[in-house]
C-alpha cells in the first residue's frame, strides 16, 4: 500500500497530540508526586509536634494538680487562721507539704521549658528561603531531643559526633524534616520490638559542604529495598502501614531543596548508612 503526503501528515499530527498527551500525563504525575512529598514533610513535622504536645500534657497536668491542691491547702489555713483554729503542728504540716509541691511544680515547669525551647530552637516555621546561623551540634541535639520524646518506649541509644563549634548557614525546617524522616525510617523498617539500638549522627565541613554521616545498626535493606529506596510508594512494611514516601522525601529535600546528594552504602549486609553532602555557609570553626 502506498502512503499519501495526506496520510503521512494525519500520523505525525496523531503522534504529536499522543505525545502531549503524555508529556501532560508525566507533569500530572510529578506534581502529583511532589504534593505527596510535601505532605510527608509535614507529616513528619505534625509527628513532631504531637509527641511534644503529648509529653508537655504530663507535667502541665501534674501542675495542674499540685497548683490546686496547694490552692485548697491554703483557703484551708487562711479560714483556720482566721477563725484563730490553727496549731503549730497543721502549720508545720502545710509548710511541709508546701515544699513538696513547689518542687514539684518547679521540676514540672523546667521541665516543660525544657520541651518547649528544644522545640522552639530548631526555627520550625523560618521559611525555607531564608538560611539561619546555628550551632549546628546543638541543633541536632535539639532534633534529637524531640525525637526521642517520639520513640520514648523504644531502646535507642542516639550518638553525636560533631564539632561542638561548628557554626553554619542552614536551613533548618528542611534539616529537621531530613533528620526526623531518616530516623522514622530506622524505627520503622530496621529497628525490631524490645531490642536495643544506636542511632549515629557525625558531621563536619569540608570544601564547603557540610558533611552529615547517618547510620543505624538495625537489619539493614534487602536487595529489593537497595534497588528502590528512593522510589515513591516503596516501602517494606505490610501493606497499609506506610505510604513508602519517607526516603523519597529526603532525597528531594537534599537534592533540590538544598541542592545536595545522598549515598547509601549498599554493601552492608546489615545496618542502614547514609552519606549527605550539603552546601552551607561555614561561620566559625576554631
Amino acid at each position: 500500500m502506498i502512503e499519501t503526503d495526506t496520510d503521512s501528515t494525519s500520523l505525525k499530527q496523531a503522534l504529536a497530540c499522543k505525545n502531549q498527551e503524555l508529556v501532560e500525563a508525566l507533569d500530572y504525575i510529578r506534581r502529583a508526586q511532589e504534593l505527596l512529598i510535601d505532605q510527608q514533610k509535614i507529616a513528619a513535622l505534625g509527628a513532631l509536634v504531637s509527641g511534644v504536645s503529648h509529653e508537655l500534657s504530663t507535667p502541665l497536668g501534674l501542675c495542674l494538680t499540685a497548683a490546686t491542691h496547694l490552692q485548697g491547702e491554703t483557703r484551708a489555713i487562711k479560714q483556720r487562721v482566721k477563725q484563730q483554729a490553727l496549731s503549730s503542728e497543721q502549720l508545720n504540716e502545710y509548710l511541709e507539704q508546701n515544699t513538696l509541691v513547689t518542687s514539684m511544680l518547679l521540676e514540672n515547669v523546667r521541665r516543660s521549658i525544657s520541651l518547649i525551647n528544644s522545640f522552639k530552637d530548631l526555627d520550625l516555621d523560618h521559611p525555607d528561603d531564608k538560611p539561619v546561623d546555628v550551632n549546628f551540634d546543638l541543633f541536632v541535639q535539639d532534633v534529637l531531643g524531640l525525637c526521642k520524646v517520639k520513640y520514648k518506649r523504644h531502646h535507642v541509644r542516639y550518638i553525636r559526633h560533631i564539632p561542638q563549634n561548628l557554626q553554619v548557614k542552614i536551613y533548618p525546617g528542611i534539616l529537621v524534616q531530613i533528620i526526623s524522616n531518616l530516623i522514622d525510617n530506622s524505627h520503622k523498617h530496621g529497628f525490631g520490638v524490645d531490642e536495643d539500638y544506636t542511632i549515629t549522627l557525625t558531621a563536619s565541613f569540608k570544601d564547603k559542604n557540610l558533611h552529615l554521616s547517618y547510620q543505624d545498626d538495625g537489619k539493614g535493606l534487602d536487595e529489593q529495598a537497595k534497588e528502590h529506596i528512593f522510589d515513591a510508594f516503596f516501602t517494606t512494611s505490610p501493606e497499609g502501614e506506610s505510604k513508602g514516601l519517607g526516603m523519597t522525601a529526603v532525597n528531594h529535600l537534599v537534592t533540590q531543596k538544598l541542592s545536595g546528594s545522598i549515598t547509601l552504602d549498599l554493601q552492608r549486609d546489615s545496618g542502614f548508612s547514609a552519606e549527605i553532602r550539603i552546601p552551607v555557609v561555614l561561620l566559625s570553626w576554631v
